[in-house]
């Protein structure tokens, strides 16, 4: 019988064919049983150190901060302000005199006469004393020095002339200042604040 001589090229090509059979195909895995599902090239091996180059699960973006009901309420809630108008005007007097210690304001109410603002909060409420009764019965100014300081009580008036309540201030004496200047200046801040009074129930409101 005539042998046949295949090429060389065409011996190499079958048995490159046959080697990639037995090992199942390009990229399978050789060790793979009947019926096991060939694994993902990114896949972990058991017993195998994963791969640190291999690409990772993308990291979630942190959510915003919720604000906690205490910051809301500190946010939405505005600056605290004077109540009523008696407070409002002893508060403006007290800015524009600096040399005023203490500021009362007193008048009567249903329950009788209270001091409805001062200076100093906790005398707010509280049943007027006699220097603070006295001007709005008898329509006259006290004057009293106290140590360094002097305390005058003067009746309240409002826009009509009507004495709606007293007014007590405390001054700390600048250099040189008299007693008779402490007076027209007491005076002259009563008329002043009872320019913003229109009657007694819009004071003690």
């Amino acid at each position: 019988m005539n042998k046949i001589v295949l090429p060389l090229s065409v011996f190499l090509l079958a048995v490159g064919s046959g080697a990639v059979r037995a090992q199942g195909g390009p990229g399978m895995n050789p060790n793979l049983q009947p019926g096991q599902q060939p694994q993902s090239m990114n896949q972990a091996v058991p017993g195998q150190t994963p791969n640190p180059a291999a690409p990772s699960a993308m990291p979630h973006a942190m959510p915003a901060p919720v604000p906690t009901p205490a910051a809301k309420l500190a946010a939405s809630k505005p600056a605290p302000q004077a109540k009523g108008m008696a407070q409002q005007l002893v508060n403006k007097i007290h800015s524009q005199y600096p040399e005023l210690a203490e500021i009362g304001l007193s008048a009567k109410k249903a329950k009788g006469c209270v001091t409805v603002a001062s200076t100093d909060k906790k005398d707010i409420g509280e049943k007027c004393e006699r220097d603070a009764i006295a001007p709005m019965k008898t329509g006259k100014t006290l004057i009293e020095k106290e140590g360094a300081r002097y305390a005058v009580s003067l009746p309240l008036r409002d826009i009509h002339g009507k004495v709606v309540g007293s007014l007590g201030l405390e001054f700390k004496p600048k250099p040189g200042q008299t007693k008779a200047s402490i007076l027209s200046q007491a005076k002259k801040i009563a008329s002043q604040m009872g320019s913003k009074i229109s009657s007694q129930t819009s004071l003690i409101q």
